[in-house]
């Protein structure tokens, strides 16, 4: 099975390793590094008070910090502009960070999944309806 289409997409970064190449997916690593940095570092942020929120106010937080990668992919999906890597692997690590929030939220996992996987659709859908209509107009 060839793999490389989810490894890599059609944006990636290369990191060497002596003489090998590896690529890797711009906003996929971003998104990572986020919920790694943010799960390394919730002792040291504030946290603590986002637990204390509302489940609303938790739920708002998390995905105010995913709409940026939304607008980000929907615009390109779109062909309205260009992104480059550095945006694609920033609006990741806010990905990162919102799902490692969400997932620290007093709400339950079931919920939590119901949640990323409804904005996930929702962006999805913009972006593919969209390019068509956009096609369709033009």
């Amino acid at each position: 099975m060839d793999w490389r289409p989810l490894l890599r997409h059609s944006h990636w970064l290369t990191i060497g390793f002596g003489d090998r190449q590896i690529c890797i997916c711009a906003r996929c690593s971003g998104t990572v590094t986020g919920f790694a940095a943010t799960l390394l570092l919730a002792p040291f942020l504030v946290l603590s008070i986002y637990r204390t929120l509302t489940p609303i106010a938790q739920v708002t937080i998390a995905l105010l910090l995913a709409f940026p990668s939304g607008i980000d992919w929907v615009t390109q999906k779109w062909g309205l502009r260009n992104s480059s890597n550095q945006i694609r692997f920033s609006v990741g690590l806010m990905i990162g960070s919102g799902a490692c929030m969400l997932g620290s939220s007093s709400l339950p996992r079931s919920v939590e999944s119901l949640i990323l996987a409804c904005f996930a659709v929702v962006v999805m859908f913009l972006g593919f309806i969209g390019r068509k209509v956009l096609r369709s107009s033009a």
